[in-house]
């Protein structure tokens, strides 16, 4: 079941300049994480709270500040839709990036279709900017599929050498390596994100999962990101910084 999808629309406030998807350059949310990623709507039983998590990178390393609200409406929200906002219920932070969607104020009806789309509206800021947009949390009503989860990226490889969490691996400047993640799930979809250097392809699936990352002419640290998503709610990623060398 598809559960949580990010930023169905995303718009950035008077910031029109287009860069290759792949690359990070300015204030992004590159993906909303919900956990737990599936709850089943029952008419008089509690359901879970919900935390949502968004990977959120502002320019530069700047610390980043995210806003959650459950949006008014159901289905896919109008892009000029006020939420955060007065078309939005505010959701209290647990974090500068995560808040708790707590569904059982909710009133329940007790004829309910299988799958209710709920919108969640989130606006991000850091460093003067500013960023707005929608992910969607489908709520069941029925169990009758097994339970989504979260998947996991364990590690990133390099050319087959795995990529060190404490930033100390290196790859030469000009230099084209194969980045490939390894994850605890064979149904998933990657997608690869960088500060510099050229990524080849922006995703990959798990049966095929290596890209190409062409590292900067100039050396230096460089952050990569590197989202899974299994097409039913659950989302996980790995974050790495890789030295480049002369």
């Amino acid at each position: 079941m598809r559960c949580l999808i990010p930023l169905l629309l995303v718009t950035a406030a008077c910031n029109f300049d287009f860069e290759k998807q792949s690359h990070v350059s300015k204030l992004r949310v590159l993906a909303v994480r919900a956990d737990p990623p599936q709850v089943v709507l029952v008419p008089g039983q509690p359901v879970p709270t919900v935390e949502l998590t968004a990977l959120a990178v502002g320019r530069g390393g700047e610390p980043v500040e995210v806003e959650f609200s459950l949006c008014k409406t159901v289905g896919l929200p109008a892009a000029d839709l006020d939420c955060p906002g007065a078309d939005g219920i505010s959701l209290p932070a647990t974090s500068s990036t995560s808040a708790l969607l707590d569904l059982n104020h909710l009133e329940v009806p007790g004829d309910l279709p299988e799958v209710i789309p709920l919108a969640i509206g989130f606006e991000a800021a850091s460093g003067g900017q500013r960023l707005h947009g929608f992910a969607a949390y489908d709520v069941r009503t029925s169990a009758d599929t097994s339970p989504a989860r979260n998947p996991a990226i364990q590690a990133l490889e390099c050319d087959g050498a795995r990529v060190p969490e404490n930033g100390n691996g290196w790859v030469h400047a000009g230099t084209t390596v194969s980045l490939k993640p390894l994850s605890d799930s064979s149904d998933v979809t990657f997608s690869f994100y960088s500060t510099a250097g050229e990524i080849d392809s922006l995703r990959a699936t798990a049966k095929d999962p290596a890209v190409d990352w062409k590292a900067p002419a100039e050396p230096g640290p460089v952050q990569l990101w590197i989202v899974a998503r299994d097409g039913r709610g659950g989302v996980g990623w790995l974050a790495r910084t890789v030295q480049v060398v002369p």
